[in-house]
């Protein structure tokens, strides 16, 4: 063409075809232009980028050139007004073009190129974003997260995602592995913790420095009720030592040595809250809830050893310690067969309380027998003897094999049964409920009341 490689002075293995192609270049070597003014002018012809001294460039399309002063080398620019600006790379179409590879044309989806078939890259992959999708959020999605509330990668097909987020439409920032739906599926992993919705299942020791915390907001319950017989459900729970059957379950990576714990199919007829079944019928303990049924426990056993030693310490061979109190007053009682100063007088009230017939202060001298009965009382529990009528006074008096006794007056006036003890040691009569029973270490005892009123 006109004007092709009219400066050309010291460069060699140049090839130029249109009017004024090339028409800069003294120097360069090597080069490749086809097209008006192609690697010499833009289309208002502005020469200030022309190719000079730039070596093994290719410019093929009309006005096609570098994009700045410096001269480049192994640069390519395919397509009319097409500007490459960095040595040895290679641009197709202008900025604001569709460049189609392998396809018919333009699918009008918006993208500014679109590929057909398969890409390999051997090297790194650069972009501000990046997504191949075939449908909304579908297939691979990379952002650098410029617009507000963007996610920096998206990994999905179908229900499965991966997602790498910073934005807050996707969630705080971090890693979430899906479906991600509220707090309810998936798994977000974020500088503020993990987060699983649903299930978590650990094949191996789990180690913190912080404490485990579970739920536990007033708010998220309902159906609320105490705890009864505490002490029952305990004590048919059975601790054990035993080792994990870690050649049968390699996979399960069950740790080694001697462990404490339950077995779940002991624990699951007596408290069936704390057994979970998995989908291959293997079952776990929920150790955690243990701990209000034990609360309870300790409770319902510090009431009766409170009683005990507040009433008959003579009876304690070993250190206990009581609460007593509102004001939490702990006090250490030690004894050891303490004997009292009115041991005879009790014991002559004692005989005169097994007659048929009766006279003290506290009963007339026509009254019998109401009723009497012979038990086994087991330390630590109640034993209950008998339930009085309302409206009425009774005396009831306790005979054990060792000994012991108890003396005491019991009325049940306005709905409500009062002891009042007036001698005795090593069992106490008490009530619990609608029951007058006695309280006593391991021991078999004999039992009368007689109803004054």
């Amino acid at each position: 063409g006109q004007g092709a490689l009219a400066s050309t002075s010291d460069g060699s293995g140049n090839s130029a075809q249109g009017y004024q192609a090339l028409f800069g270049n003294p120097s360069g070597n090597n080069n490749v232009a086809i097209g008006r003014q192609a690697g010499y002018a833009s289309r208002n012809g502005v020469t200030a980028n022309a190719n000079l001294r730039g070596s093994n460039n290719t410019f093929v399309g009309a006005y096609a050139l570098p994009g700045t002063v410096q001269q480049l080398n192994y640069a390519t620019a395919i397509g009319s007004d097409t500007i490459v600006t960095t040595s040895g790379t290679i641009v197709l179409g202008r900025s604001d073009d569709v460049t189609v590879l392998g396809a018919a044309g333009d699918d009008r989806s918006g993208n500014r190129l679109q590929v057909t078939g398969s890409i390999k890259a051997t090297g790194r992959m650069t972009a501000n974003s990046l997504q191949l999708t075939t449908g909304s959020r579908a297939g691979v999605w990379i952002d650098n997260g410029a617009a507000a509330g963007a996610s920096n990668g998206l990994v999905q097909a179908g229900d499965s995602t991966m997602l790498f987020s910073k934005g807050v439409i996707d969630g705080p920032a971090g890693l979430v592995i899906g479906p991600w739906t509220g707090a309810s599926n998936g798994l977000r992993i974020s500088n503020s913790g993990v987060t699983v919705g649903g299930g978590l299942t650990v094949n191996g020791p789990v180690t913190s420095s912080a404490g485990y915390a579970m739920v536990s907001d007033a708010r998220f319950k309902r159906n609320i009720d105490p705890i009864k017989d505490a002490i029952a459900l305990i004590s048919k729970l059975e601790g054990v030592r035993y080792e994990f059957d870690r050649s049968r379950f390699p996979e399960r990576n069950f740790e080694g040595g001697k462990q404490l714990g339950l077995i779940a199919q002991q624990v699951e007829p007596i408290l069936p809250e704390l057994v979970r079944t998995d989908a291959e019928g293997f079952k776990s303990l929920q150790y955690s809830q243990l701990a209000p049924l034990l609360i309870e426990g300790i409770k319902a056993q510090q009431a009766i050893l409170k009683h005990l030693v507040k009433k008959d310490p003579t009876t304690l061979t070993v250190d206990i310690k009581t609460f007593q109190g509102n004001d939490a007053v702990f006090e250490n009682i030690k004894s050891t067969n303490i004997k009292t100063a009115n041991l005879e007088a009790e014991t002559a009230r004692i005989k005169k309380l097994e007659a048929d017939r009766i006279e003290s202060k506290f009963i007339r001298s026509d009254v019998v027998k109401t009723g009497e009965a012979e038990v086994f009382v087991s330390a630590g529990t109640f034993q209950p003897i008998f339930a009085p009528q309302a409206d009425s006074q009774y005396i009831v008096n306790v005979t054990a094999e060792d000994g012991s006794s108890a003396f005491a007056s019991v009325a049940f006036m306005s709905g409500k049964i009062s002891v009042t003890p007036i001698s005795g040691k090593g069992v106490d009569v008490t009530s619990m409920g609608a029951q007058v029973g006695l309280v006593a270490a391991s021991k078999k005892v004999k039992a009368t009341w007689i109803r004054m009123s």
